[in-house]
């Protein structure tokens, strides 16, 4: 029998194999069935090692899923020999794509295994989404002009309708009725973002017919490709980044007469053993300037506020420090906000950065979520921040495991030393209620990189919100360029 500590029990919080067997309470979907889902369908894990340290990862082995499940579905007999086999330690029998490799008790349950709160539509539902967004694509297309929340209506009624656009879509799952209409609350999203690809003549054209894909589709142009994973290992700065920050696309539209040049093409640029990341980028661009191949990332948008993104060709949006919004963040894990102004040729307004943890008790470092009201728009964990204020000569935050080893009333008295720093005129008389050491950690991460702005000199203090702001919206990174694509915001 394994005896856990008080506190190791209090802080489990990562997947074990008795939680594959488990449904989600939400959807009542059994979790193993979820993680095949994310291996096959190349979504981020959030994984923890070494402790204290998470990232997004995605599985490069994805030949994983096969060996877990029977007839399409988790098999717990299987997971059980894989993913826990006969050993006293769970085996490190995931791959990542930064070559890494972890134990099934190194994945985070997030959202999407059960952890509550958060505005995502789980790992399920994007797929879903997405898929369905490349059908109004395809219904835009077969249109010949722009469509209505009416035609959408049509589709659902319509079979023969639905049948001829399903012609030019290729996805991992089926697009029926039943699923068009639990995604009626979405569809001036997937109208907007269709009819906005054309008008203005963005990058789609009624003169050419393409071929929509869901992002996994396209074997070769993704983030864990064979090509791309070869390409990167040429530079190491690539070894430990999520690479969809690289390429963010949730869907491909692929010129019909193209598709077997295409392929070709990408085959014999992957046997070319020197091909370098700005080559691959040159070979993308070309391809989307010639409207052959256009990426595109998704977001949930309506008609008011909506702007199309061409990345490299769409001046950069610029963020400027605005101020820090503070939400009794000496008693509460999230409080913290950073607020830029965003200034841009598209618009003006404010953009907020609010700074947190993934869900649960873990013990984890804080991360920067840019949120709006209709999606999540981007994150940057504290690891690039980090870099961010290296780069220009700031004092960086301590990392979660440098300081889970601090007593509870240490790390109190520590927060309170940094609050007071912020307020010199109004000192905390208080009581730090929390006492969980993840909580305690959290705030004086917050504080400590909220002080290290508030008193950085204001030019550099800019270029900082910037640098944080770009790579967190994957617009732009000081280790890497991205190829052109079409970003909705």
């Amino acid at each position: 029998m394994r005896i856990l500590r008080i506190k190791d029990f209090l802080l489990e919080s990562n997947l074990d194999i008795k939680e594959l067997d488990r449904p989600v309470a939400k959807t009542g979907e059994k979790k193993g069935d979820v993680l095949i889902q994310k291996i096959e369908n190349e979504d981020p894990l959030t994984v923890e090692k070494p402790k204290g340290t998470k990232q997004d990862i995605i599985v490069s082995n994805i030949d994983l899923a096969d060996k877990i499940k029977t007839n399409g579905r988790y098999d717990g007999s299987k997971g059980k020999m894989v993913l826990r086999g006969s050993s006293n330690q769970y085996p490190e029998v995931i791959i990542g794509d930064n070559d890494d490799q972890y134990r099934l008790t190194n994945v985070v349950k997030t959202e999407d295994f059960g952890s509550s709160g958060g505005t995502s539509l789980g790992t399920k539902g994007t797929l879903e989404m997405e898929c369905i967004q490349c059908v109004v694509m395809a219904l835009r297309q077969l249109s010949m002009e722009s469509i209505s929340e009416d035609d959408y209506q049509l589709l659902m009624e319509d079979s023969d309708l639905l049948n001829r656009c399903l012609e030019d879509v290729d996805n991992p799952i089926v697009v029926d009725v039943n699923l068009l209409t639990n995604f009626s609350h979405w569809v001036e999203s997937f109208v907007t973002t269709a009819n906005s690809m054309y008008i203005p003549r963005y990058v789609l054209s009624d003169k050419r017919r393409a071929v929509f894909r869901r992002r996994k589709k396209y074997k070769f142009i993704h983030a864990n490709s064979e090509l791309s994973k070869k390409i990167f290992k040429t530079y190491s700065k690539f070894s430990k980044i999520n690479r969809n920050k690289w390429m963010p696309v949730d869907m491909w539209a692929i010129d019909s007469d193209e598709i077997v040049t295409v392929n070709d093409s990408l085959d014999i640029f992957n046997q070319v053993s020197e091909s370098t990341i700005v080559d691959f980028n040159e070979f993308i661009d070309t391809l989307f300037d010639d409207d052959i191949l256009v990426g595109i990332s998704l977001k949930k948008n309506d008609r008011e506020n909506f702007n199309i993104i061409i990345n490299k060709e769409t001046t950069q949006p610029k963020y400027v420090f605005s101020k820090i919004l503070f939400s009794d963040p000496l008693n509460r894990s999230k409080g913290i906000d950073i607020v830029a102004d965003l200034e841009s040729p598209l618009e003006e307004r404010e953009e907020k950065m609010q700074i947190t943890t993934d869900k649960g008790s873990k013990i984890s470092n804080i991360l920067g979520k840019i949120t709006r009201e209709t999606a999540r728009m981007g994150s940057i964990g504290l690891s690039p921040i980090n870099n961010i204020l290296s780069k220009y000569n700031v004092e960086v935050v301590p990392e979660a495991s440098e300081l889970e080893g601090y007593s509870v009333r240490y790390l109190k008295s520590k927060i309170i030393s940094v609050y007071n720093d912020i307020w010199k005129e109004e000192p905390y008389t208080g009581k730090i209620t929390r006492e969980e050491i993840s909580d305690l950690i959290s705030m004086f991460q917050s504080l400590t990189l909220s002080n290290i702005l508030l008193k950085t000199d204001p030019k550099k203090r800019d270029k900082i919100i910037n640098d944080i702001y770009c790579y967190a919206l994957s617009i732009r990174t000081d280790e890497f360029d991205s190829p052109k694509y079409v970003r909705t915001v």
